[in-house]
């Protein structure tokens, strides 16, 4: 068994039970990682991480899963990890912007199953490294332009009420009296949700919420 204490612990979520295996096989013999545990459902990956990382630096996880699909079960596994977990995203599936999508649920990165097994390896150590939004593009899709997805700052629990609160139309008086803020702190986180999530009006502030999905 590899040393936990000074290797990269991977978990892999794939419904593909040979790319597990040809992956577990080839992180175990890299010098600097190991494979920690394994999912075939997004199922049972949620249920691994929904007490915390459980030591785990580096999820990869593939979108199109049975019980849970992998987009859906990184925004909740996020919610509870944190940047605490990376999460990279994995898919051989084309003809739609799974990079954006990948954003919109907090993962950390993306890479297509195009690419070779070393360049995913490659890629696990890059999201880990990484602070901003790793993409690694499908070089075969050219139905989609090469442009890195932009990550959105992360928003503190309060922040994060506010806007959804606003979102639905609440105004600063009533926000204030439903959180037990005065209006003037609420104004203020306001002013500091736009700032983070670059929106000019309170109209942009909702499309930005709704495209990334932030009150859902």
């Amino acid at each position: 068994m590899p040393d936990q204490t000074t290797k990269i612990a991977v978990f892999i979520a794939d419904e593909q039970k040979e790319l597990v295996e040809q992956l577990t096989e080839l992180i175990n013999s890299t010098p600097d990682m190991y494979v920690a545990e394994t999912a075939f459902n997004g199922g049972d990956l949620y249920t691994y991480f929904k007490n915390g990382k459980n030591g785990i630096h580096v999820a990869l996880v593939d979108i199109g899963m049975p019980v849970m699909d992998g987009l859906t079960a990184t925004a909740k596994i996020k919610e509870i990890c944190g940047d605490d977990l990376k999460v990279l995203i994995m898919t051989g599936l084309n003809g739609r912007d799974y990079a954006t999508e990948a954003v919109s649920k907090f993962a950390d990165g993306f890479v297509a199953k195009y690419h070779s097994l070393d360049e995913i390896v490659d890629a696990i150590r890059q999201v880990l490294a990484n602070q901003d939004f790793f993409y690694k593009p499908d070089p075969t899709d050219i139905t989609h332009p090469v442009v890195t997805p932009k990550r959105l700052p992360g928003l503190i629990p309060i922040e994060r009420r506010i806007l959804c609160l606003l979102v639905k139309g609440a105004i600063s008086k009533d926000i204030a009296v439903e959180l037990d803020q005065t209006i003037y702190n609420v104004d203020r986180v306001r002013r500091i949700i736009m700032h983070k999530l670059g929106a000019d009006t309170p109209v942009m502030l909702g499309v930005i919420a709704e495209k990334h999905g932030l009150c859902r």
